[in-house]
């Protein structure tokens, strides 16, 4: 390698001088030292701590170095950054100047677009209103027709209803009327049965004649007798 490989970290150590660290070091790779032998162990101990040494320099200037360095790199590209923006200046106002008359371009047609977009909407929402008000009328008049053939139907099944119940009622009646006349009967026909009997047997007490009998027993049943009743 080239002894002038190393130049930022010269001051620490130099090409040559690092490459004879490296063979001094790979000389004791796996040889065996008696380190009980104070001078054997002395020599290794001064080497690892002038390595270590080394080390510990070559951090500290890797961080002072870096910093320097970084400080001139910000410095420098900033002093072209600024020249190149200076020497930019005319052409990018140029082109500022140009994008914002095409801008004021764009703006005056958006403009002119919008207005005949709003005239558009305009026309399109009153023919929508005119549209809505015919749905609605249509609407009102079909719920109309609707509510008043509900009206009917149940106006005309309220009908039906009544004269059902009507014809139910006359029916009960009837009913009513054909079952009493029948108790009526029945019971006309019962008590004459009774009458019947006990007219006979009153005709066996000697001395009562038919129509006798027939006015003591009118006289039972109205009661015009004390203490005497008829069991019907």
């Amino acid at each position: 390698m080239d002894n002038n490989a190393i130049a930022i970290f010269e001051e620490i150590t130099t090409e040559k001088a690092l490459q004879a660290i490296e063979v001094e070091g790979k000389q004791y790779a796996g040889l065996y030292v008696d380190m009980q032998n104070a001078p054997e162990r002395k020599f290794v101990k001064d080497a690892a701590a002038n390595i270590k040494a080394m080390l510990k320099r070559l951090d500290s200037a890797r961080i002072d170095k870096s910093r320097d360095y970084r400080n001139k790199v910000e410095k420098e590209a900033g002093e072209i950054k600024q020249r190149l923006e200076d020497a930019n200046r005319p052409y990018t106002l140029l082109i500022d100047a140009y994008a914002l008359e095409c801008k004021k371009v764009r703006d005056e047609e958006k403009a002119v677009e919008a207005v005949k977009a709003l005239a558009i909407e305009i026309e399109s929402n009153h023919e929508y209103a005119l549209l809505m008000d015919a749905k609605v009328m249509a609407d009102k008049a079909e719920a109309e027709q609707a509510q008043k053939a509900r009206d009917e139907r149940i106006a005309t099944e309220a009908a039906s209803a009544a004269v059902e119940r009507e014809k139910a009622a006359a029916a009960h009646n009837k009913a009513v009327l054909e079952r009493e006349e029948e108790r009526r009967k029945n019971d006309t026909a019962h008590k004459a049965r009774v009458n019947n009997v006990i007219l006979n047997a009153l005709l066996e007490v000697r001395g009562m004649s038919a129509d006798t009998s027939k006015e003591v027993i009118k006289a039972i049943y109205k009661m015009e007798i004390p203490s005497v009743t008829i069991n019907y």
